[in-house]
């Protein structure tokens, strides 16, 4: 059967772009389109696909907001999100929102099935373009939510790492996969951060 997927994106050019590269792919099915963040989360309740493509930017509720509703509403769908930018802070706003995937507009047509079928088979994918050590530390410069007490004095420069993924929802194997390291030692690392932390309180 193949992944069920709706394009959510207020630029037509882009959905018919990408709707055009799902055509050759046998695995992946288009179901709905969406220009809007509201006709998105209707559409989601409606069909309920394995897979959305979301627009970052988009009028009335954004696709953060949209994000956490499908999210909230429906668990086995899961969302990639879409944006021209790659900045930390929105790259981790929409983690923190429920997104599985992250993909910059520049990279898309040659990622996008990519990313689909890597989210549909339960992994994490982050769009090549994107610096991944980027968004460490982002969170506790910026005071963002989630920050540990007492800052990050006392961590390796790897636990702080993990800690920003881990306050950013991932799983352990998404951490690994994202950082380049074995699930075994990003548990070893989550483990001692835990450790570290539970000191502190």
């Amino acid at each position: 059967m193949p992944i069920r997927v709706i394009l959510a994106d207020d630029h037509e050019v882009v959905r018919e772009g990408i709707r055009e590269l799902f055509r050759k792919e046998k695995t992946i099915k288009v179901v709905a389109e969406a220009g809007d963040g509201q006709e998105t989360v209707a559409l989601a309740k409606k069909h309920k696909p394995g897979i959305v493509i979301m627009d970052v930017s988009m009028d009335g509720m954004d696709g953060c907001q949209a994000t956490r509703e499908i999210c909230r509403r429906l668990p086995n769908t899961r969302v990639v999100a879409l944006s021209m930018h790659s900045d930390a802070g929105i790259v981790l706003r929409m983690l923190r929102a429920g997104a599985y995937g992250y993909l910059v507009k520049q990279d898309c047509f040659k990622e996008v099935v990519r990313a689909v079928l890597a989210v549909a088979d339960g992994d994490f994918y982050l769009s090549r373009s994107i610096d991944a050590t980027s968004l460490f530390g982002w969170q506790h410069a910026s005071g963002g939510k989630g920050a540990s007490p007492g800052g990050h004095a006392g961590f390796t420069p790897r636990e702080r790492e993990i800690k920003e993924l881990v306050d950013a929802r991932l799983s352990t194997k998404e951490i690994a996969r994202l950082l380049g390291i074995s699930v075994k030692t990003a548990e070893t690392h989550r483990r001692n951060l835990n450790r570290k932390l539970n000191d502190r309180a």
